[in-house]
């Protein structure tokens, strides 16, 4: 895919985002609607200052998943004191767009 979309227009659907990663622009939907469009590097930057990793189990963030290593990463509005914050990735940015359209549909 990233070689073919030197010389034409690929169109690829998919919910990986190491395989989104290569896209000049990608079209994030949720609930049939379309809620991002943009290159890569701009759905990370949604999550900008809004990933962190911590020890404990987290409480009140919009997703967190467990590493390897026993630490928690975790998508929030705000990391709380004694956390580490972190860069922010593709998969960073996509989880907190889909999550942000499930509180907005829920609200």
């Amino acid at each position: 895919v990233s070689e073919r979309r030197h010389r034409a227009t690929v169109l690829q659907s998919t919910h990986l985002t190491d395989e989104a990663a290569v896209s000049d622009t990608i079209l994030v939907m949720s609930a049939g609607r379309i809620v991002f469009a943009g290159p890569p590097a701009r759905i990370a930057n949604t999550a900008e200052g809004r990933t962190w990793l911590q020890a404990d189990e987290p409480q009140s963030v919009r997703a967190y998943w467990r590493l390897a290593n026993g630490w928690y990463r975790c998508l929030g509005n705000q990391p709380p004191p004694g956390s580490t914050p972190v860069a922010p990735t593709l998969e960073d940015g996509y989880l907190l767009l889909q999550t942000a359209v499930v509180v907005h549909a829920a609200g």
